[in-house]
């Protein structure tokens, strides 16, 4: 799957039963990003899993992780103050 996250495409390669489960909440006319997360957590970092909202990248204050020099992870603190890992 192929989406568009923090400034940049993003994509998350699925088993074919998650696939199909998240092919079945996007099909919905108004797709539950609760239900992505709970499919796989990257498919919807945005959504806090504390305040059970969404919030767009311009809202996380966002802390990347390096480890010796390398790209590890980004977590993000969404408005509410709830601290989540973003990316991976």
């Amino acid at each position: 799957m192929i989406g568009q996250w923090l400034g940049g495409p993003t994509w998350q390669a699925l088993d074919p039963g998650r696939q199909a489960a998240a092919g079945e909440v996007l099909a919905r006319p108004d797709p539950d990003p609760g239900a992505l997360r709970a499919i796989h957590w990257e498919l919807a970092p945005f959504w806090c899993r504390h305040c059970q909202r969404s919030y767009c990248q311009d809202h996380w204050t966002t802390t990347v992780i390096m480890d010796d020099g390398f790209y590890d992870s980004t977590d993000g603190i969404c408005p509410a103050g709830h601290r989540q890992m973003l990316d991976d």
